[in-house]
Parts: C-alpha cells; sequence; structure tokens
C-alpha cells in the first residue's frame, strides 16, 4: 500500500522565557548574547520592544559584522541607550561605527547601571536571559550574583541562561 511515513517530533527543550517562573511580574529584561547566541533572543524581540510597560536591555558581542548587519533590524525599536552592541574582531566596523562599541563588554558596569535604570522606574524585579559561550554565561551569573547580595538593594536579577554547544 501506499502509507504515509510516522513523523515524531519532540522539544524545544530549551527553557527559554518560560524559565521564568513569573514572566508577568517581571518587567524588565535584560539579554546578553554572544555570536549565534543572539538567534533567541532576536526572536524575542518584537515581543518585549512594543510592549511599553516593559524596560528591555541587550547586551551582544560579536565578531561577524555579517551577523550584525543580518539581525541587528530586530533592535531597532529599543533606544540606543538600551543598546550595548560589542564587535570583538579586530577589524573595524564600518557603516554601525556609532552604534557599536570595540571589545567585550564590560558586564559588571553594563548591569549595575541597567539596575539603577530599573529601580528609578520602580521595577525591581530584573530578568536576564543569557545565551553565548560558558565564559560569559559564567561571567553574568558572577555579576548578577554579587550585584543581588549588595546590602540595602531591593532589586533583583533573576538569571537563565541557554548556550549553543557543538
Amino acid at each position: 500500500g501506499n502509507s504515509s511515513p510516522k513523523l515524531f517530533v519532540t522539544g524545544p527543550f530549551g527553557g527559554g522565557l518560560g524559565a521564568f517562573v513569573n514572566l508577568q511580574k517581571i518587567r524588565a529584561m535584560v539579554f546578553v548574547c554572544a555570536g549565534v547566541g543572539v538567534t533567541p533572543v532576536a526572536s524575542m524581540m518584537d515581543m518585549f520592544s512594543s510592549d511599553t510597560r516593559k524596560f528591555v536591555h541587550v547586551v551582544w558581542s560579536f565578531r561577524s559584522m555579517g551577523l550584525f548587519e543580518y539581525l541587528h533590524h530586530h533592535f531597532d525599536k529599543l533606544p540606543d541607550e538600551n543598546c550595548n552592541f560589542h564587535f570583538t574582531s579586530k577589524d573595524q566596523p564600518t557603516e554601525f561605527a556609532a552604534k557599536i562599541k570595540a571589545g567585550r563588554p564590560k558586564l559588571p558596569d553594563i548591569l549595575a547601571d541597567v539596575r539603577g535604570k530599573c529601580k528609578e522606574r520602580g521595577l525591581l524585579d530584573i530578568g536576564v536571559f543569557v545565551c553565548g559561550p560558558n565564559p560569559m554565561v559564567v561571567d553574568v551569573l558572577r555579576t548578577t550574583s554579587t550585584l543581588n547580595q549588595e546590602k540595602g538593594q531591593d532589586t533583583y536579577f533573576h538569571v537563565h541562561s541557554e548556550s549553543f554547544q557543538m
């Protein structure tokens, strides 16, 4: 006979935003990504950047200007001051040079600054979605843990990490 093949699909297995227990409670999101780790972040930008009640900040570190040129439009709705784009190659960025910083992001400074902006807005629960290489994930976890433990702070970073492993 003419039978159709059976197809079994499972997944996705990453936590994504579902890893945040109460996403409605979190009105501030920081997305930290590197290289192709920007893929899940870019896919979430439309949902977040169109919600004016949410504060969104992106930190993206990349070596390929081609990748930036292909995906940067996903972040166009965010104010420039809410975007930290870091080009880590020795080449010089050209067309987008005004929006891009050279070298790796200084995550402790960036996250402390974001915390201050969130506190000013009364946003005390800050979600952090990080997707990239393990050393960057560890840096984010260490930094947010330190910031969460500072005395007198009523803000709190809730962190979820994902990584692409080859």
